[in-house]
């Protein structure tokens, strides 16, 4: 055991080195960096207003590490240490059950190469709520209602998009199903809601996705020609119809019902 936690410990720590390496150029620096910034120099009016839509993340995690002075970088590395630690955990919950695959299950998960890619895009709160999500799934297939509820508020309040793991622990719990659906969603109403409450100038849902288009992307055939600046700035020559950019975000978490249900 000591040997394992050794190892998922030093897979994690080269996920979080390699990761951070380039926060300049990450999503991060133009999402969550402006409001942490804000947040030291023009106070909690101006956090409020610059937070980006998974809000729940930077403000119970992000905001406190913020405020501990340290730089860019630092900060987001800081920011970063709930899920890699997060991620550790779901590593040792998989080897106990997975004796024989435990060092593949270390590597994938504690060293795992879509955590990898969450952190290089400038997404901490990514690893925080996957890993949450996950592990809130097993915690119901283990039949534990309540340890599956607690961890699954943690990933949704970490990032909305874990809502998709509701279904799947309700389906997979024998009984007192209403746990892990009530709790996380009355967390979320509550954090959530309360911050948009205090927000000036509104609500950021970060509903619409980005401009960005790919010949990998099922949308590509829908694409239009992106404008001269867009080309040039190196994002390429086609990018998204304006219709198109409320769609995708909703219809990930509305795919969740009959995926979960095809699943059970």
């Amino acid at each position: 055991m000591r040997i394992r936690l050794l190892l998922a410990f030093a897979c994690a720590a080269a996920l979080l080195a390699l990761g951070s390496r380039h926060v300049f150029w990450a999503d991060y620096f133009v999402e969550a960096w402006p409001a942490y910034f804000h947040l030291r120099v023009d106070g909690v009016d101006a956090f409020l207003r610059l937070m980006p839509a998974y809000s729940g993340f930077v403000s119970l995690i992000g905001a406190p590490t913020a405020l501990l002075g340290a730089g860019m970088d630092w900060t987001f590395r800081l920011n970063a240490i709930p899920g890699v630690l997060a991620l550790i955990g779901l590593a040792a919950a998989l080897h106990a059950r997975e004796r024989a695959h435990a060092l593949l299950a270390i590597v994938l998960v504690a060293g795992s190469p879509v955590a990898y890619l969450a952190l290089d895009a400038g997404h901490p709160e990514d690893l925080l709520a996957a890993a949450a999500a996950t592990a809130g799934v097993i915690a119901a297939v283990r039949t534990k209602a309540t340890l599956a509820a607690v961890l699954l508020t943690i990933a949704v309040l970490a990032k909305q998009t874990a809502v998709l793991a509701l279904l799947p622990a309700a389906l997979a719990l024998p009984k007192r199903k209403l746990r892990v659906l009530v709790v996380p969603v009355i967390a979320a109403l509550a954090v959530y809601g309360g911050l948009q409450l205090l927000r000036p100038g509104g609500a950021h849902t970060g509903i619409a996705a980005g401009s960005f288009f790919h010949p990998w992307q099922i949308w590509w055939p829908l694409g239009v020609p992106a404008d001269a600046a867009w080309a040039a700035a190196g994002h390429g020559d086609i990018t998204s119809p304006a219709w198109l950019a409320p769609i995708p975000h909703p219809l990930i978490v509305a795919l969740a019902l009959p995926i979960s249900l095809a699943w059970w």
